[in-house]
This record gives structure tokens, C-alpha cells and sequence, in this order.
């Protein structure tokens, strides 16, 4: 569990009137036995604190006079103060015995009726019963009906326009790249530019937002700029020698084969220079495959149905 208790202010004990509390215990994933950390789990717990914001079944000031009062006698086990637990899932006997949906559970997903005011008409209808409805459309239809609501595509287009201007904002930065350049407050401007342009959106949590850049940051960013940042453009951007160290159990798989010479691109991928420079060849290469597969594929049938105890193939054999 990762609980997490902190005191408000670094202040004389006689003078602090709460504690603030914070239960990150749904905050982690799993990591072999352990559970760990992500990135947007640690900057939530710190955001959090240091703004002393008091969110539902996460966080919040507890007065010390109910720290100290006789039924919890000043335990600070944080369920006694902070319920973390989802809310139960109820169930509706009378839609399980006569069917329809429940109108409290369509009433639940509000947040998402208020982005999207058509859509709930569009995937819902009165059934005859008060307080049940019935689906509109089919479960296969559902995504369909929710792609083509008008609301929906404009939310996604708004979407997207925060996204494209983040990346126009930093898009010089990365070119700009040089040696000597720290690749953490490369990362650090960009998450954190992009925590703030989607703070206030509906629907999406900023930290998993967040969390999907630190994510690829982690797998293959990090590479790219650490390379940059040491060797600059042109030197990251040249083919080397592959690896094979068999102590450290290093066997790399190689981009390039020129002659007998085997090459690892690390910045580049040899895909992306084909495709930007010999497309037309590749497209021919392609051509030529795709032919030699449909001529290997017709000889192994044309084998395969002439091979047997009838065959004339198998006179040829023998001859």
C-alpha cells in the first residue's frame, strides 16, 4: 500500500490545528510482487500537498480536535479519516426480474451527458416503466453512435487542438537540441506544460495524460536525447558496429548489412530513411516480393499435388 501522511506546515505542534492527510493506496501498479510508484502517482502526491487540495476519498485537512476525540484517541490509521473505497455497485432486482436499465445508473455517468448533451437520447429510450430505460441502438452500434455525435467530434477536435499546440510550442526546443543540453529539463518543460494545457478538461485526468508522456519518455525518448545531448545530431545519427558481448549477454540485431559488415542505427530507423528517400525503390523491392512469394507459394502446390503415388513428379525423382 502506498499511504502517505504529512503534517500541514513545519510549525510547533502546539500551534498546528490539522493534519493533512493523503491516501495514495490506489495509486500504483503492479510490479512483480511489489507495487510501484508511476510517474503521475508521485506528482499527484506532491501536487496535492503542497496546494493542500482536498479531493474525495484521496486527501483532506483533518482537524485535530477529531484526531484526539475518544473514538479514535489519536490513531492516524488513514481509513479512520479518509474512505478510499469505490463506491458499492448496486444492483437493481426489479431490472434484473423484468429488464431495462436502471435511470440511476444512466443518471450516474452525468459528467459525460454534460460534454455530450445529444448522446444520451441517442443511446437510450423510454421503456414504459418510470425510472428504467431501454438501449436505443445495439451493443455493436454503441461506439459507432458515440464516434458520430456531433458533440463528440467537436470535444476531439478540441482535443487535438491542445495537443497540436503543445507540440508547436515545443517542437523548435527539440530541434534546437545540442550537445551539453539536460535532457531532464527537456522532459520536465514538456510534461509540465502539458499537465497544465489539460488541466480544467472534462473527461480527462491530466495525470494519465501526463503519465502517457512519461511512459514514453521512459521506452524510447530518453534514448534519443541522451544520444543527442552526448554526441550531437550527426554523430547520433550515423550508423555503428553492433554489439556482442557475450558476458554481458549483449547480441544486438542489426539494421544494416554492407558487405560482411553488420551496423545498429540508434537515432534513425532505416525504415524511416527508405521512406523518406527511396520510396520508389522500395516500392519496387516490394513488387519483386510480393512476386516471389506468389511464384514459391505455386511451385510448393504445384509439388505437393504431383509428389504422390500417381504423381509424374515422383518418376522424375527417381531418374
Amino acid at each position: 500500500m502506498s499511504s502517505f501522511i504529512a503534517c500541514v506546515r513545519n510549525e510547533p505542534s502546539t500551534l498546528r490545528t490539522g493534519i493533512f492527510m493523503i491516501d495514495a493506496s490506489k495509486g500504483f501498479i503492479k510490479d512483480g510482487n511489489k507495487n510501484r510508484l508511476r510517474a503521475q502517482d508521485i506528482h499527484k502526491i506532491v501536487d496535492v500537498f503542497n496546494r493542500q487540495v482536498e479531493l474525495p476519498r484521496y486527501s483532506r485537512m483533518v482537524p485535530v480536535s477529531e484526531i484526539a476525540n475518544p473514538a479514535n484517541d489519536y490513531n492516524l490509521n488513514l481509513p479512520r479519516y479518509i474512505d478510499s473505497s469505490e463506491p458499492e455497485d448496486l444492483h437493481d432486482l426489479d431490472a434484473h426480474l423484468n429488464g431495462g436499465i436502471p435511470n440511476r445508473d444512466i443518471d450516474a455517468l452525468d459528467p459525460y451527458w454534460k460534454v455530450f448533451p445529444s448522446l444520451r437520447a441517442a443511446l437510450f429510450k423510454e421503456n414504459g416503466r418510470p425510472g428504467y430505460s431501454d438501449a436505443r441502438v445495439e451493443t455493436n452500434e454503441v461506439k459507432p453512435t458515440i464516434l458520430a455525435c456531433p458533440e463528440f467530434t467537436e470535444f476531439s477536435a478540441q482535443i487535438k487542438k491542445v495537443i497540436d499546440a503543445w507540440c508547436e510550442t515545443h517542437e523548435p526546443r527539440l530541434q534546437a537540441l545540442k550537445v551539453n543540453d539536460l535532457p531532464r529539463e527537456v522532459i520536465n518543460a514538456l510534461s509540465e506544460d502539458l499537465l497544465a494545457r489539460f488541466t480544467g478538461q472534462p473527461l480527462l485526468d491530466r495525470y494519465d495524460v501526463y503519465q502517457r508522456l512519461m511512459d514514453y519518455w521512459s521506452e524510447t525518448m530518453q534514448d534519443d536525447v541522451y544520444l543527442i545531448a552526448g554526441d550531437g545530431w550527426i554523430e547520433a545519427a550515423k550508423p555503428r558496429g553492433i554489439i556482442e558481448d557475450n558476458e554481458r549477454k549483449i547480441k544486438e540485431t542489426p539494421d544494416l548489412t554492407i558487405g560482411r559488415k553488420k551496423y545498429k542505427m540508434d537515432l534513425v530507423p532505416p525504415a524511416l530513411v527508405v521512406a523518406r528517400y527511396f520510396a520508389q525503390e522500395q516500392a519496387a523491392i516490394d513488387e519483386l516480393q510480393i512476386a516471389h512469394d506468389t511464384a514459391a507459394r505455386e511451385l510448393e502446390e504445384f509439388i505437393e499435388e504431383n509428389s504422390g503415388d500417381e504423381g509424374f513428379l515422383v518418376d522424375a525423382m527417381y531418374e
